[in-house]
């Protein structure tokens, strides 16, 4: 990380229009959103494994102080960038804490230190510590979300990149999800978060520092969350009403 706190940054693109100039402060929740295609799930992809479609794979950047475009697994150590996509990847044959013993293990978590981190889980996310012996296969979608930021959080990842957390969920799925996030958030956890829709953002407004709207890989606004229903991009890009 640099000395301004700056963790993630994103530079050096073809025009000042495409994704580009993109900086990300430790401990800041920002959200990106766009429709299916914007360019999403590229940005970040291209934070976490240092490869994307063109142009952004045209970008540099840095993630804790390293070059992104050549990624290390002891540069990902260090830096503890993690990467949930949007399908719930979760082992459905394995109970609930053998998946979040797997993110232990893919964090290099030390045996010694297996059980303490287990109960600041449970503490973290009580839902799993009533599941802990059920097969993941058989939560609801949302629970299973949930399990897949546990396993995140059990490889003490400081950010995560998390792909459309409220696909296929509902309403009251997606605010469960989001309450896990508020509490990722207030232990300094990094999060960007991309979404396709405004409206898990609108219902969860105190999750979330800075909205930037993408469309076609480009950085079309930046807004505050309490600002996106008047805002006329917003209006332009997803039909909201004043």
């Amino acid at each position: 990380m640099n000395r301004d706190g700056v963790i993630i940054h994103l530079y050096g693109c073809p025009t000042t229009e495409i994704i580009g100039g993109l900086t990300i402060t430790e401990g800041a929740s920002i959200a990106l959103i766009g429709p299916n295609g914007a360019g999403k799930t590229s940005i970040l992809r291209y934070i976490a494994f240092g490869r994307a479609p063109y142009p952004i794979n045209t970008c540099k950047g840095t993630a804790g102080g390293f070059p992104i475009e050549k990624p290390r697994d002891s540069v990902r150590n260090i830096t503890r960038i993690y990467y949930i996509p949007s399908e719930r990847l979760v082992f459905p044959e394995l109970t609930v804490e053998e998946n979040i013993k797997l993110g232990m293990l893919a964090g290099g978590i030390p045996r010694s230190e297996r059980g303490s981190m287990f109960e600041e889980i449970y503490s973290m996310f009580p839902l799993l510590r009533a599941r802990r012996s059920q097969l993941a296969g058989t939560l609801s979608g949302g629970e299973q979300k949930i399990l897949s930021i546990a396993r995140a959080f059990s490889s003490r990842a400081r950010v995560l990149l998390i792909d459309e957390p409220s696909a296929g969920l509902a309403p009251k799925a997606i605010d469960m999800v989001y309450e896990v996030f508020k509490r990722l958030r207030s232990r300094g956890m990094t999060l960007v978060i991309a979404e396709q829709s405004l409206w898990p953002l609108i219902r969860n407004i105190d999750v979330i520092d800075t909205v930037y709207i993408i469309s076609d890989m480009k950085i079309v606004s930046s807004q505050k969350p309490k600002d996106l229903l008047e805002s006329d991009i917003a209006k332009m890009y997803f039909g909201l009403r004043g």
